[in-house]
């Protein structure tokens, strides 16, 4: 097992004094970026048929600044743990490339400028985003004290999935509900494989994960979780009347995740790392059934 700080990435061209900033957002690695995005563009578009690209923008500029300040606060936090894990040695506060106060007042600017976007929309929308805070607040300790961290950050990854439909709709309805239930057990399935990675070093220092809770069950409970998830989208083409159409993306999206199950080996942590990644083609084809759906209705 090697350090999670790619060798490789597009970061390298910045100026050298902005790379561990950019480290510190995980630029340089998107794939937690895209699944955050998701659930909030799913959102949008199931909440109208027509393609809001100005709140999809101001959603994919929100998450990329909030999803860096979670991943500060998290890092933080586990300054001391990730010097003693392989996998994260090499994070810019681990390893000492910036320090705690260079640290917070990156996270205050990142903030402020989520918080520049998150006011563009309308009140309620704005409620829901404060609201959110709290989970992002209280998800890095939650290893400390359960074996189940990976339900609090679906809890917390998956809140676009609301804030998406009020931002068209201005409240909530069954859809929204529906959608976050099903996300939470995509969180949970794509989490459990990435905590994978980590599962000797987390029984050393003592935190807990669903990766130690489940052991050797853990394809059978990833599974599981993605049937879940996969039953909610099914329940939702139900409850907005979609067609085939969208009930054939769903199912290309649904086969796509039980080869990756069945492939999947949870003893190879690189094979797990890819397996994560390969999370974001689901929730491309996921958003490209919706959009074509509202395309032809």
């Amino acid at each position: 097992m090697t350090t999670d700080m790619p060798k490789k990435s597009w970061i390298t061209h910045l100026p050298g004094v902005w790379v561990p900033y950019a480290q510190l957002m995980r630029l340089d690695r998107p794939a937690g970026m895209w699944l955050l995005f998701a659930p909030c563009v799913w959102s949008v578009s199931l909440a109208d048929c027509e393609f809001h690209g100005g709140k999809i923008l101001l959603f994919l500029l929100g998450t990329i600044l909030m999803r860096g300040v979670g991943c500060i606060w998290n890092d933080f936090l586990d300054r001391d743990l990730d010097r003693r894990v392989v996998r994260t040695c090499g994070r810019p506060l681990a390893n000492g490339a910036v320090s705690s106060q260079q640290a917070f007042v990156f996270a205050v600017v990142l903030a402020l400028g989520g918080a520049g976007i998150l006011f563009q929309f309308n009140p309620f929308t704005i409620w829901l985003g404060l609201f959110s805070l709290i989970l992002v607040g209280v998800y890095p300790l939650m290893k400390y004290v359960t074996f189940w961290p990976q339900a609090v950050l679906g809890l917390t990854f998956t809140w676009g999935a609301l804030m998406g439909w009020a931002s068209i709709r201005g409240a909530l309805g069954l859809v929204p509900l529906v959608l976050y239930g099903s996300c939470f057990f995509w969180t949970l399935a794509y989490d459990t494989i990435y905590a994978y990675q980590d599962i000797e070093d987390d029984q050393k220092v003592g935190v807990g994960s669903t990766a130690l809770y489940f052991g050797g069950r853990g394809k059978g409970a990833i599974a599981g979780f993605y049937s879940v998830f996969f039953g909610g989208l099914y329940t939702i083409q139900y409850l907005q009347g979609f067609s085939w159409i969208y009930g054939m993306g769903i199912s290309a999206a649904l086969i796509l995740s039980l080869i990756l199950v069945v492939r999947l080996n949870l003893k190879a942590p690189k094979q797990c790392l890819r397996a994560f990644q390969q999370n974001k083609w689901i929730a491309l084809i996921i958003w490209a059934s919706v959009l074509l759906e509202n395309l032809l209705r």
